[in-house]
């Protein structure tokens, strides 16, 4: 038997090893396939709310620089209304201009802690989305541990 296999130039062991590398390989199981999708999916979603919070953030930014200007432009009133000699329109100039400016400023800080918010919901959402990436690349791992074993064992 064993000239056998001598003159064919392989022993049988190697000829089955030659076979299974030559076989084409088996398609990925279902679960493996299932598990790519889903970590391609919860990829999409992360690039989605990344860009949300991208967004917010500058929104908030333009938001509060317009407040701002807003702000200076009453504070610039008062400056003006506050020079000497002043009238009873100045007077009511000045106290139109203190209001604007405070609910300006108000108005400012309340977009701004929207904004904050907004921000800290889509970091939570980010965090989550990195959570449920780790848990899929790791499944994805483990399922391509699966199929290399398998593929070992034939």
């Amino acid at each position: 038997m064993r000239a056998i296999a001598e003159r064919q130039g392989e022993s049988s062991v190697d000829g089955a090893s030659s076979e299974l590398l030559a076989a084409p390989p088996s398609p990925p199981s279902p679960s493996f396939v299932a598990v790519q999708h889903q970590l391609a999916e919860a990829t999409a979603e992360l690039a989605e709310v990344r860009q949300e919070l991208e967004v917010v953030r500058a929104a908030g930014a333009v938001e509060v620089a317009r407040l701002s200007e807003e702000i200076e432009a009453a504070n610039r009133r008062v400056l003006a209304a506050a020079a000497p000699g002043q009238s009873r329109w100045k007077e009511v100039t000045l106290e139109a201009a203190l209001r604007a400016s405070e609910d300006a400023l108000s108005e400012s800080q309340q977009a701004h802690a929207a904004a904050e918010a907004k921000a800290r919901s889509m970091a939570r959402e980010l965090r989550k989305a990195q959570r449920v990436q780790a848990k899929l690349h790791r499944e994805l791992a483990e399922a391509d541990a699966v199929r290399a074993a398998e593929r070992d064992e034939f």
